[in-house]
């Protein structure tokens, strides 16, 4: 053979096969998280998160979303849980289930995000991850943690936390003499919802509740319109709720300024507001239907006026004449 030709032949072998300890194929590459999860592992709540937790440490809440996936709702069928976390790796927090999760599909691994919350097929466990991990075969993506993930990522050493059902209602309630507060207490018992307090940033003393005096604060108050009273914590997770029911005393004919701040804070787009309030001779009258212009793009229902001592079974027949959203209250409230 021409000597040209076989240097030629040999150099060609030579690349096609590759240089000794070089694979010919190239590594293969982690599935994207979009391939492992709907919607992809970190991305917001879409849709596909039909499920809210709430995940309790020393009294402190994190609102949790699943998706709706096999493993998630096996997961969501164990509720209540009480598990004891620890760190992992410098990354994640780590919790075993009291007995083996039957997930129903592949874990064919993921690349996690900050806040996700996933099942560790080979081991197990639950992880909460709060730094960037990498991708690691084995995880199984249930969803994330929405609010609340400072509460996990300061966490030292061991915790304790109990994981449960989250409520679809929130009873957000303003009471300064206290007869708002046990209406609310009622009606949330009632219907096995979320009970949430607006607590003004400057709570009322007795003296700026003073009806007869024009100069006291609440009097004030209500006479501008642009008044907007601070209030001094944040619902948490607003976003999963799909029925609000909102209780105010009548101040002046009128609900008090502090919950014009609470509606315009949130976003209420295609919830459900029921409003509610209290006097001892006023009805709701106009103090509902002013409000409205402050969340337009939300459903409101007929509000009604209670006292104070109001029965739980009255509450609970004046919620099942509501035309609420279906599967939110009704077989609560029967």
């Amino acid at each position: 053979m021409n000597p040209v030709l076989a240097w030629l032949l040999a150099l060609s072998l030579l690349t096609a096969c590759g240089q000794p300890g070089t694979p010919v194929s190239p590594e293969p590459v982690p599935p994207s998280p979009s391939s492992s999860a709907p919607g992809g592992a970190g991305d917001p709540v879409s849709s596909s998160a039909t499920r809210r937790l709430r995940l309790t440490v020393d009294g402190r809440t994190c609102a949790v979303t699943l998706y709706d996936t096999p493993a998630a709702e096996r997961l969501y069928e164990m509720l209540p849980l009480e598990l004891t976390f620890e760190d992992f790796n410098g990354t994640e927090k780590v919790g075993y289930l009291p007995q083996p999760l039957d997930t129903g599909e592949a874990a064919d691994g993921v690349d996690p995000a900050v806040g996700d919350l996933c099942l560790y097929a080979p081991w197990g466990n639950l992880c909460i991850f709060y730094q960037d991990s990498g991708y690691s075969d084995g995880l199984l993506p249930l969803r994330r943690i929405e609010a609340g993930m400072d509460l996990i990522t300061e966490m030292d050493g061991p915790f304790t936390a109990t994981l449960e059902a989250a409520s679809s209602i929130l009873v957000a309630y303003f009471s300064c003499t206290g007869n708002t507060e046990a209406v609310a207490g009622r009606l949330s018992d009632r219907l096995a919802a979320d009970l949430y307090e607006i607590v003004p940033e400057d709570p009322y003393t007795s003296a700026d509740l003073d009806y007869r005096d024009p100069s006291g604060r609440a009097s004030q108050e209500q006479n501008d319109a642009a008044a907007r009273p601070a209030i001094s914590d944040e619902v948490t997770s607003m976003e999963g709720y799909d029925v609000v029911f909102l209780g105010y005393p009548i101040w002046w004919g009128q609900a008090p300024r502090i919950i014009s701040t609470f509606l315009e804070h949130y976003d209420f787009e295609g919830k459900t507001i029921v409003p509610f309030c209290t006097s001892g001779s006023s009805g709701i009258g106009a103090s509902a239907t002013d409000l409205h212009g402050l969340a337009p793009s939300t459903s409101w229902l007929s509000g009604r006026r209670f006292s104070g001592t109001v029965a739980a079974s009255e509450l609970a027949e004046w919620v099942s004449e509501l035309s609420l959203p279906e599967g939110t209250v009704s077989a609560k409230a029967a």
